[in-house]
């Protein structure tokens, strides 16, 4: 049997190697992003001070803390810039509440978006060009649940009490939806 001071050491030695493992991956490329680097700007080539902060150039990002947003004259808090359109963007793992517009708008990319909770938005949860979306929740926001432009694959997400539609695809051509639950859904045809 264990005794408390075992299962203490045990303990801080599992959150000493997760510390550990976290500045290694920081050290491996990936940029970490809180607060203070937010508004001191130059987390990427043309990033300035304040909201939104740009990502302007490919690699891993993390947010190394919350990032609160205390004014609503901010519609974007990230915003990934033209120029990356070629390439696939990813965001999972993250809750996003309480945007003047979109939760993510990615209309303009390829995405993939999962494990993400997006809710009291003002516009959109969240939409995308085309790609994956994967076990999301989006509630209680102003417009659609879930937006896509173009070929999406939608699997195991929630839209809850949203504004409008619940999934809302501009053209449902090449679209696979499954275990979408509480989903009012509509396809328009591409202007």
């Amino acid at each position: 049997m264990k005794t408390q001071l075992e299962a203490l050491a045990q303990g801080v030695a599992l959150v000493l190697g997760l510390a550990i493992a976290v500045q290694a991956r920081a050290a491996d490329g990936v940029v970490l992003i809180d607060q203070a680097k937010a508004m001191a700007g130059g987390v990427t080539p043309g990033d300035t001070p304040d909201w939104p902060v740009f990502i302007t150039r490919s690699g891993s990002y993390r947010l190394a803390s919350d990032l609160v947003i205390d004014k609503l004259d901010h519609p974007d808090v990230i915003v990934v810039t033209s120029d990356l359109q070629a390439r696939a963007v990813s965001i999972r793992n993250g809750q996003i509440r309480g945007m003047a517009g979109a939760a993510v708008g990615l209309l303009e990319q390829d995405a993939r978006v999962s494990d993400m909770v997006v809710s009291h938005s003002g516009s959109m949860g969240i939409g995308i060009k085309s790609g994956t979306l994967r076990n999301n929740t989006s509630q209680f926001n102003g417009g659609e649940g879930f937006v896509a432009r173009g070929a999406v694959i939608a699997i195991g997400n929630q839209a809850i009490s949203n504004g409008t539609d619940g999934l809302h695809f501009f053209s449902s051509t090449g679209s696979l939806v499954t275990g979408t639950r509480r989903c009012a859904m509509a396809a328009t045809a591409s202007p």
